[in-house]
Order: structure tokens, then sequence, then C-alpha cells
């Protein structure tokens, strides 16, 4: 574990539990300080002063070094040093997607007129190729945001990358991605009124077979049957109806 092998985390760990009741923020700085060579200067060492101030974690998870893995144009993954709320040193891995830039997941709606001169509301969905699962998978188009652009910005964007419409957005909330392991956020949106603008058809860069307007009536049944699997895709369906926009 490079710098912080075991006997460090050990060594802390039985000097927490030993002496939990002490309340000496400049013992615990400068025992931090020695057995993790952590500097004045630092972060982490600011942080620390704050978390020793009481001389207890109180049932958060406390931060004692962040230590990058590893990274890529689209993901960091740390495995922080941390004190868990009883006493334990211990690690944690934390992954941060497109340097923590917001990303967007639209649900588009399509208004499509019946015989009866009536409307029909149906979703528009993506069959999306998906690497990681090894399968395709019915799904709102969705993606990352850029730090240039606002995420209504981002939404439209992604909207017509990715199924060649373009319309008008109305916000469902901003929501935490994965809170066990990532710190990102999502922008989620619906879309209607929908003009399709892009007549040489889906973006080549993405692994996109087909689009379905799918009536709202199937909507429940492709769920329970498992033909859409993507949460975020639910997620958004089950907003829109609290929203009451379906």
């Amino acid at each position: 574990m490079n710098d912080y092998n075991e006997n460090k985390l050990e060594c802390y760990t039985k000097m927490r539990r030993r002496e939990k009741g002490r309340n000496d923020p400049l013992y615990w700085e400068t025992c931090i300080k020695n057995i993790f060579n952590i500097n004045n200067d630092n972060k982490e060492m600011s942080q620390t002063k704050k978390r020793v101030k009481n001389g207890f974690s109180q049932g958060k998870i406390i931060k004692l070094k962040e230590r990058l893995i590893s990274k890529n144009p689209w993901l960091k993954h740390y495995f922080d040093v941390v004190e868990f709320p009883d006493g334990r040193i211990g690690q944690y891995n934390r992954l941060v997607v497109n340097d923590g830039v917001e990303g967007v997941v639209i649900l588009p709606i399509l208004k499509i007129k019946k015989e009866n001169n009536t409307y029909e509301k149906k979703v528009l969905l993506i069959n999306h190729y998906r690497y990681p699962v090894q399968s395709w998978s019915w799904e709102c188009p969705r993606g990352f945001g850029n730090k240039n652009e606002r995420s209504d910005e981002s939404a439209i964007r992604e909207l017509c990358e990715e199924t060649g419409y373009k319309g008008n957005l109305k916000s469902l909330g901003k929501f935490w991605e994965n809170t066990g392991i990532c710190s990102g956020q999502i922008n989620y949106y619906l879309s209607n009124n929908l003009k399709k603008i892009c007549v040489e058809g889906l973006d080549p860069k993405e692994s996109i077979s087909e689009l379905r307007a799918l009536p709202l009536y199937k909507i429940n049944d492709w769920i329970k049957k498992g033909k859409i699997k993507d949460m975020h895709t639910i997620i958004a369906i089950y907003l829109a109806r609290i929203h009451q926009f379906l």
C-alpha cells in the first residue's frame, strides 16, 4: 500500500482505540503527522485538524489521506485512507467521473397524431450497446456534461447526438449518481415538442442500433419483463410521472 502500509494503519488504529477519550487536538495532530507523514501546510493536514477538534469522527467516515490510484480522461479512481466511525483505519474506493462535471439524462416524449385526429404520447428510447454488461440496452439518451456548457445545453447536445431530435426541456431534478462509490450528480430532463433536425441518422460514434417510440401503456410491461433494465431510464420515467408530465 505504498507508504501507508499495514503497520502504520494498525499503529494509528490502536492509538485511537486506546486513547479514544483523549480530546487534545495538538496531540492527535502530532500523531497523525508522524505516522502518516502529513505536512502541516497541505490540504490533508488542514482537514485532519478539523477532524481532531473533538477527537471523534461523530458517525462520519473521515478522509485522512487522498490517494489517486489511476486516471484517464473520463474517470479518476481514488483509494483513500479513511477513519470509520468505530475508530478503525482503512481504505475506501471513490470514483470521480468526468472531473466532477454533472451528467445528463433525457426522457424524450413524442406526440404522435392518430387517425381520429387525437394525439398519443410515446417515449423515444434508443437501443444502445453497453460494453460493461456486454448487452444491448433500451434506454433514454444520456451522457457526460462539458465544463464549458450548462446542464441544459449538455442535454440538448446529447439528445441531438443520440436521436437526431431537438425539443423543449423540463427539469426533473438533480440526484446523486451512486452514493456508495461516486461523488457525481445527474441532471434529469424531459424533452417534448420534438423535431427531427438530423436527417443523416445517428451519431456513428455511438453504439446505437435503433430508435423506438414506445407507447406509455407499454412502459410498465417492459420494465416488469426486464426489457428496460437501465436504472437511469426507470428513474426518469418515475420522475416524469410524479411531476405529472406522463
